[in-house]
């Protein structure tokens, strides 16, 4: 059963299109806007670090923004995905060992 809410501002795209009189060729969110800004100089400064181009670290960023904005929404927000991902990360017990039960006592023979 798909529930859906009833307050219409979160069904209404929230999107920046771009400066006034130039509109972006790609519509992004708000939260996609941010996070891309984020992402983008963690990669270059990275790239950096290791001594690669900048474009390595904006190609990075874009794919690593793409990957973001699938696992984040309104009812998941960013800090949620991440909390999750660390309480899963810390958390993982090793596999439980179990002991299988002694198999039966065959007896092989004359049984009168």
């Amino acid at each position: 059963m798909d529930l859906r809410p009833d307050d219409d501002i979160r069904q209404a795209p929230l999107r920046y299109l771009g400066p006034k009189g130039f509109q972006l060729p790609v519509h992004l969110t708000y939260a996609q806007l941010g996070v891309g800004s984020v992402t983008s100089v963690i990669g270059m400064a990275v790239a950096w670090a290791i001594g690669l181009p900048p474009g390595w670290g904006i190609a990075a960023a874009i794919i690593a923004t793409g990957l973001i904005s699938q696992a984040v929404s309104y009812d998941r927000p960013f800090r949620k995905v991440v909390r999750t991902i660390l309480t899963d990360w810390r958390r993982t017990s090793p596999p439980a060992v179990t002991k299988l039960p002694a198999p039966p006592k065959i007896t092989i023979g004359r049984q009168w």
